[in-house]
């Protein structure tokens, strides 16, 4: 739908802004920019929910920063910088997925009628593509198109002509036009701007004008960082739904739903339901006339009360429990620690069913994998035994994280079905009872979907399901259902990245055919992909290099997620076999020149399983190449040898004579060693002569220390290791959910050290990413003197590093006692801060910032920004200027630092 132009320049707010808030106007505001904002959000994160959560928390930003707005901002512009800003900040600390929904309305009749698949390619890369432009241009896209207000007006905002404005436009376009056509799309300029006017500020859902103004007013009235910080909790609770979805339960609570002794009983049928026997699992079908409601109006009745109970169980919310649950007890803690920790957080999985689970585990200490696969198992056997329960259950955590939509319950409801069968009164009955009309909609759509999973998108759009959770679904078919049926709901998702990426999980699965059906029909238009279908069939002419290449690109860290990963390694297996059969010199030395470790690994298992090749043949390939690359391949052979054996790789690396660095190839098998049998890899260690290595107990000590600190500690110890060879790190990482008396524990033998302060802000780091005054009390509390030089160092460790805790971190550094920390290095925060706030317009945040730095230093840092800035346009030089004018008492600093502003104006316009 084309955004309807307002009659009134949108200028007015930022004055307006100035001089305070009011309901009103905050209203306004949301009115004006909501479905832009969310939009954005939305397009990053891919979730409505989330994107509302980021979208609340950007309008209260503007509250924060409001008096501070310079004349002539663009709020329009300002507003989606700082969306794009807060989105991309969850969706690194998230780690979230990018799963965009896709619904958008038709173009209005005044413009070119572009089609779907066009948006479909473009709107993933639109706000990566938004952010490149400079920012004037960017903002008159923003308003122009995305907002859709003349082009008089937007001149009018920004200070400049009519004529200016419309060149600007024409360069942002083409600038536009270009970035996605290096990316494989080339729109025309015309279907671009119908594009972005008619698609790009589409909300999935109206904007809660009144929700957002509350929370503005709210800030408005209290301190700003305080305001911001109020939602962290419900952001990192939404995230939290997110992992739900990616682990099934991953979500956190703890939760009262122990079943009733006449609820289990009526289901597993120790009470039958009167009047009607249980369907089994292989008779049942979906259809209602298949099966019929029960036919005792008093046994309904029951069934009725039985299913409103269950729903109104209260729910005690605690993400931090359940996260231990997860991730902090080991597997090998035995059934009744692990039993009552499910239990805590109201999973009422039977003794039995978890002893059959943990009896099934390989021995020793589980891989992250292992874990998620356990957890998921174990939420599948609590379904089986309970599905009214588990669903109940999986309301109340979605509804407690502020999943508006409903959307996780879908991930429990698909799981469900086999186990709502065996008593399909009780199942009918308690989604009649449901607290939301949502959820029995949301059954009766699964339970076809049992029997037919292809029907699943024409079902979803009238029971309301979302593209989210059907892309859920089809992650967990590809998984574990039949490859035919992820196939059906795969190639009918609308989101063609989603496709691309999905299919990868499919290659190992599929015959040839069928993967040279999808690279000629469905994914003909792909090119990379389509050849990489090729070449895993085997397909004569077909590019292995390239299909290689594309596999390999899963390694980025930009859009991509974990599960893609790998499913591109599973298929790249596939690549290797059949590139071995071609030209297995080629593929070594593809393989090779990556310098990935995995797809090294994957390579070769497929030498030692699919061909004929063997050391000899190898050291004669690999004649040329540099020894450490050469050891790293002998290394991955001798593992693929050895079936993972990681004694027998060991021996074969320590005997070697081809191998020259012994230490460095024994290091990644000694780490996986470790890993599962951490006092068996130590021992092997202590075995050598003479006395081991340092580097070698590192790797062990830095693997073990997640399983067992203590122990690991005091192992690192007895063999001399310090805090070097990266061990500091490790150690942060592995006890920073640990009880804070705990992580004292292990912290104290430390305490002599010289990198003793930098574990403990490593620590505080990893332990409070989202809370620097907690942090910084936490380090006070355990640090020695000097720890506030080593967070000045930490923080500007996070801007080099791109780290989303900088600008928190660095803003809160202030209300430190900074009078020791050498200016020099204050200056140089001062460059690095002030250069990620001038991204989004905040410079003379920056500049107030240092009036909080010591005497001794703030001078300098106020030099800095100003040399280090970006001052070529005549307004920012003027709200500079104005701030200097305004702010410095030191009327020689003022002196200096004017002259140093004049110097840029002579810069920028050439001597003039």
């Amino acid at each position: 739908m084309m955004n309807t132009p307002s009659n009134q320049p949108w200028d007015e707010d930022v004055a307006a802004l100035a001089q305070g808030m009011s309901s009103e106007l905050c209203a306004r505001i949301v009115a004006r920019h909501g479905a832009m904002v969310t939009a954005a959000c939305r397009r990053i994160l891919g979730d409505q929910g989330l994107a509302e959560d980021a979208m609340q928390e950007t309008f209260v930003l503007l509250v924060r920063k409001a008096a501070r707005l310079p004349k002539g901002t663009s709020l329009g512009g300002w507003l989606y910088h700082a969306a794009c800003r807060t989105a991309l900040n969850h969706q690194r600390t998230a780690m979230r997925r990018k799963i965009r929904e896709s619904s958008p309305d038709a173009a209005a009749a005044t413009l070119p009628s572009p089609p779907a698949q066009d948006w479909a390619a473009l709107e993933p890369q639109l706000d990566a593509a938004m952010l490149a432009l400079p920012p004037r241009q960017r903002d008159l896209v923003v308003q122009c198109y995305f907002e859709n207000q003349p082009q008089r007006a937007a001149a009018r905002v920004l200070g400049i002509s009519e004529s200016v404005a419309s060149r600007e436009l024409a360069a942002a376009i083409e600038a536009l036009r270009r970035f996605f056509a290096g990316r494989g799309a080339a729109p025309a300029a015309a279907a671009l701007v119908a594009l972005l006017t008619t698609q790009a500020a589409n909300a999935a859902t109206p904007v809660a004008t009144a929700t957002v103004t509350g929370a503005m007013m709210k800030a408005a009235g209290t301190l700003a960082p305080q305001a911001a910080m109020t939602l962290l909790p419900v952001l990192s609770m939404k995230v939290t739904v997110i992992v739900l979805a990616g682990l099934l339960l991953a979500g956190a609570a703890v939760y009262d739903l122990a079943s009733s002794d006449s609820s289990l009983r009526s289901w597993t049928g120790e009470e039958k339901t009167a009047g009607r026997p249980e369907i089994s699992a292989g008779t049942a079908g979906a259809d209602s006339r298949r099966h019929p409601p029960a036919s005792s109006a008093d046994a309904k009745a029951r069934l009725l009360a039985e299913g409103k109970d269950i729903w109104a169980r209260p729910v005690k919310f605690d993400r931090l429990i359940w996260e231990n649950v997860v991730t902090g007890t080991p597997l090998t803690a035995g059934s009744e620690t692990i039993l009552q920790m499910f239990r805590a957080s109201g999973i009422m999985i039977s003794k039995t069913a978890l002893e059959k689970l943990l009896a099934a585990l390989p021995p020793g200490n589980s891989s992250h994998g292992e874990r998620i696969d356990f957890f998921n198992a174990a939420m599948q056997a609590w379904i089986d035994e309970a599905p009214r329960e588990a669903t109940a259950w999986a309301y109340h955590v979605s509804v407690a994280m502020g999943d508006k939509s409903l959307s996780e319950i879908n991930t429990i409801m698909y799981m469900t079905m086999a186990a709502a069968r065996r008593n399909l009164a009780a199942w009918e009955a308690f989604l009649e009872a449901a607290p939301d009309p949502r959820i029995a909609a949301y059954g009766r759509v699964w339970m076809q979907v049992a029997d037919d999973p292809g029907i699943i998108w024409s079902r979803s759009k009238e029971a309301g399901i979302s593209q989210d959770a059907i892309h859920t679904y089809a992650r967990h078919l590809i998984a574990k259902g039949r490859p035919d049926d992820a196939l059906r709901v795969l190639l009918g998702s609308p989101d063609q990245t989603f496709k691309d990426r999905g299919v990868m999980g499919l290659v190992s699965k599929l015959p040839a055919e069928a993967l040279l059906q999808l690279a000629g029909r469905e994914f003909a238009g792909e090119q990379g992909l389509s050849n990489f279908l090729r070449a895993a069939a085997g397909a004569p002419g077909a590019d292995y290099a390239q299909g290689a290449a594309f596999a390999l690109k899963s390694t980025e860290p930009q859009g991509y997620e974990n599960q893609h990963m790998e499913w591109s390694k599973k298929a790249a297996g596939r690549l290797y076999e059949q590139w071995l059969k071609h030209d297995p010199a080629a593929a070594i030395s593809q393989v090779m020149s990556s310098g990935n470790a995995d797809y090294l690994e994957l390579f070769m298992q497929q030498v030692m399983h699919g061909s004929q090749l063997d050391e000899a043949w190898m050291l004669r390939t690999l004649a040329g190449a540099e020894g450490k690359q050469r050891d790293k391949a002998l290394a991955a052979l001798y593992r693929a040898e050895s079936a993972g054996d990681p004694l027998k790789t060991l021996q074969r690396i320590t005997a070697s004579e081809a191998i020259e660095d012994q230490i460095n190839a024994a290091k990644p098998v000694l780490a996986v060693w470790t890993r599962r049998f951490p006092k068996e890899a130590a021992a092997w260690l202590d075995g050598l002569a003479p006395a081991p290595d340092l580097e070698l107990v590192a790797t062990i000590a830095s693997e073990w220390v997640d399983t067992d600190p203590v122990e690991a500690v005091a192992f690192a110890r007895q063999r001399g290791l310090g805090l070097a060879h990266g061990f500091s790190t490790a150690l942060a990482f592995g006890i920073r959910n640990q009880p804070e008396s705990s992580i004292s524990t292990v912290l104290q033998p430390y305490r002599s050290e010289a990198q003793y302060n930098r574990l403990v802000a490593l620590t505080a780091g990893y332990r409070l990413p989202n809370d620097p005054q907690a942090a910084f009390e936490f380090i006070g509390r355990h640090g020695s003197a000097g720890w506030q030089s080593v967070v000045v160092d930490e923080t500007i460790r996070y801007f080099k590093n791109e780290d989303s805790r900088a600008e928190d971190f660095a803003g809160a550094l202030p209300r430190l006692d900074l009078a020791g920390i050498e200016p020099a290095r204050l200056v140089s925060l001062a460059g690095l801060y002030a250069h990620s706030l001038d991204g989004h317009g905040a410079l003379k945040e920056a500049l107030a910032w240092t009036l909080k730095l010591p005497p001794q230093a703030a001078p300098a840092a106020r030099s800095q920004i100003i040399t280090g800035s970006d001052l070529s346009d005549s307004q920012k030089r003027s709200m500079v200027s104005n701030w200097v004018q305004g702010h410095l008492v030191n009327a020689e600093e003022r002196a200096q630092l004017q002259q140093m502003l004049q110097a840029k104006a002579q810069t920028a316009t050439g001597g003039h």
